[in-house]
């Protein structure tokens, strides 16, 4: 499997990671990994349609996936994701406001959840961050939390103050 999508909860010794592509199909399963005993446990497929190039962060106990790319139409998709680890349920949430996009960053800090970059099939990429809280809205492009000083060369993205 490659270019699957995982996160961490704070406190949780696991990570979980799904989604991906296993050199013939796009994937939808999901797992958890407990390194303190070193095993695997499947956890309820990914809610939406199996794809690759997916981004995903956490924030609390709950898990977000989103966007990314599948096969059939439209191949890059725009929607998203919670995962919430208590019930082991996915729940979909408002589809991602910009365009739908695939090989985007994500990440969290404290209670905020950051989506940046990718591709959308048009050309160069987008070099912005949207904020996202918890129980969020997906912002559209336009309320997008601007980041001027984003950069990409090569294969790096540079986050500037």
């Amino acid at each position: 499997r490659y270019v699957a999508v995982g996160f961490s909860i704070t406190g949780d010794d696991k990570g979980y990671i799904g989604t991906g592509f296993d050199g013939t199909n796009a994937k939808q399963d999901f797992w958890e990994y407990d390194q303190s005993g070193d095993t695997w446990t499947q956890k309820a497929n990914f809610g939406g349609s199996a794809r690759a190039y997916a981004v995903g962060f956490s924030i609390g106990t709950k898990g977000y996936i989103g966007t990314g790319s599948g096969t059939g139409s439209p191949n890059i998709r725009n929607d998203f994701w919670e995962w919430d680890q208590a019930t082991n349920i996915w729940v979909q949430k408002n589809d991602f406001g910009g365009a739908a996009r695939t090989n985007a960053l994500g990440f969290s800090i404290g209670a905020k959840g950051y989506i940046g970059t990718g591709g959308n099939g048009s050309g160069a990429p987008p070099l912005h961050l949207l904020e996202i809280h918890p129980g969020f809205d997906i912002p559209h492009e336009e309320e997008a939390l601007q980041r001027p000083n984003i950069g990409a060369s090569g294969d790096h993205i540079h986050l500037g103050p």
